[in-house]
């Protein structure tokens, strides 16, 4: 993909010996991924005519661009400062391993993928009530009722368990969709980390206001683009 530069000076490991589990992880996306194409299977099972056993040989790398943005492998030394991505939409996630499979089937056919193994934050089960996950009332709608802005979605703060992560999934490399801030706070003789997404930008469209000025709790300037008016946090 045009999305993504690899690093240079990759080096050759085994899915099996890069940690456990890792290559029935890999295996089962691959299958997936590949289904049109290629038919495979473990490669502890004898091969039957149109499969392809999974060698489960991968060039690992220590960091890679995606869209421009830097991310880099927690267990690489030369990745660790950039160890943590959004994935989707404001996901956070710690960046395990970057790798790129490269499977040869015939002679003409060989399917490659830039995949990355990665564990998502976790939600802290006790809930607290930071100042940023207020309501705030919007007198300014089209029908003079005050509207309800949840500022923690606008400004893209969530609060997680530190150093806490859910299971290894594997992703495409150019699911990696961002950075952010990345803050540790003590609360109630427990550590929370606090991530803030660096896009504090919410669109709203002309049509949902009336002439009046729109106002936004939290929201320091406005400016106007045609028909969107951009509400952007400082």
């Amino acid at each position: 993909s045009d999305a993504v530069k690899l690093s240079k000076f990759p080096k050759q490991q085994s899915l099996r010996e890069l940690g456990q589990g890792y290559y029935h992880l890999v295996f089962r996306y691959l299958k997936a991924l590949w289904a049109a194409h290629a038919t495979l299977v473990l490669d502890v099972e004898l091969e039957k005519a149109g499969e392809h056993s999974l060698s489960g040989d991968v060039q690992l790398y220590s960091h890679v661009w995606v869209h421009g943005r830097r991310h880099g492998a927690a267990t690489q030394h030369r990745g660790q400062s950039a160890q943590y991505a959004y994935i989707g939409h404001r996901i956070p996630v710690q960046i395990q391993h970057i790798f790129r499979v490269e499977e040869r089937f015939t002679d003409t056919q060989t399917l490659t993928a830039n995949l990355a193994i990665v564990c998502r934050f976790q939600e802290d089960p006790v809930i607290f009530n930071f100042p940023w996950a207020l309501w705030y009332a919007n007198p300014y709608t089209s029908n003079c009722t005050p509207q309800l802005i949840f500022r923690a979605t606008d400004i893209g703060v969530q609060v997680w368990q530190a150093n806490i992560f859910g299971r290894s999934e594997v992703i495409a490399l150019e699911q990696l969709s961002g950075h952010f801030v990345l803050a540790q706070i003590p609360v109630r003789r427990r550590d929370l980390w606090i991530t803030i997404a660096f896009d504090h930008v919410c669109r709203i469209f002309a049509s949902a206001w009336d002439q009046s000025e729109p106002y936004c709790a939290g929201c320091h300037r406005i400016r106007r683009n045609n028909r969107v008016r951009r509400i952007i946090v400082t």
